[in-house]
């Protein structure tokens, strides 16, 4: 297989119809998601948006796509959060520099890339304090909290739907009963939490 350097991956990028990944001269296709995946990234868009649309953040989608390393690693997140100061790389479509957290809807296809490999390039961006796993298949939020510049990072979790998920890298409280909104639907009637 051929090598593709950053530069040409972001050429074909630009006039691609499919989004790809890029790490180390290697194109990945996204994977197409699940109907769950997609409503629960936008009950989190609401959700996340809303509660930073008065102050200096950004929320961007899977269409910004995220340069982990300008020269070896861009992806494609569910959800990124930025403050004020956001960075952009200026090759055609933007790339975000500097997110401050990451949230990433697990898939069956994707979920130990997510938190393997691309959990690991996550690690190297100096910006990034806060990193949000998702579960589709199950009430199940994990997050990864930077302790400190280049150190650990604490793990978090939560799996009812009476739980919260307070961010440290941007002002939210997320309740889990919204996050999930309409992916347990006989849970949510009952009242009851739910988790595997």
């Amino acid at each position: 297989m051929t090598s593709l350097s950053a530069e040409e991956y972001l050429a074909i990028e630009e006039k691609a119809e499919y989004k790809s990944e890029y790490f180390d001269g290697e194109m990945f296709a996204r994977p197409d998601v699940s109907m769950a995946h997609d409503m629960i990234v936008c009950n989190l868009l609401l959700k996340v948006g809303n509660k930073l649309k008065d102050g200096p953040w950004r929320v961007h989608t899977s269409n910004m796509r995220v340069a982990v390393s300008p020269t070896s690693a861009y992806v494609y997140p569910d959800l990124s959060i930025v403050c004020k100061d956001a960075r952009y790389l200026h090759r055609g479509t933007d790339s975000l520099l500097n997110p401050v957290a990451i949230i990433e809807v697990l898939a069956p296809t994707t979920e130990l890339h997510d938190r393997g490999k691309k959990f690991k390039w996550y690690k190297g961006i100096a910006s990034l304090k806060e990193y949000v796993l998702v579960s589709q298949d199950e009430v199940l939020v994990e997050r990864y909290l930077r302790h400190d510049v280049g150190g650990d990072w604490l793990y978090s979790s939560a799996n009812s739907l009476d739980d919260s998920l307070v961010l440290a890298a941007a002002p939210v409280t997320l309740k889990l009963r919204d996050v999930y909104d309409g992916i347990f639907p006989a849970a949510e009637e009952a009242g009851s939490p739910v988790s595997s």
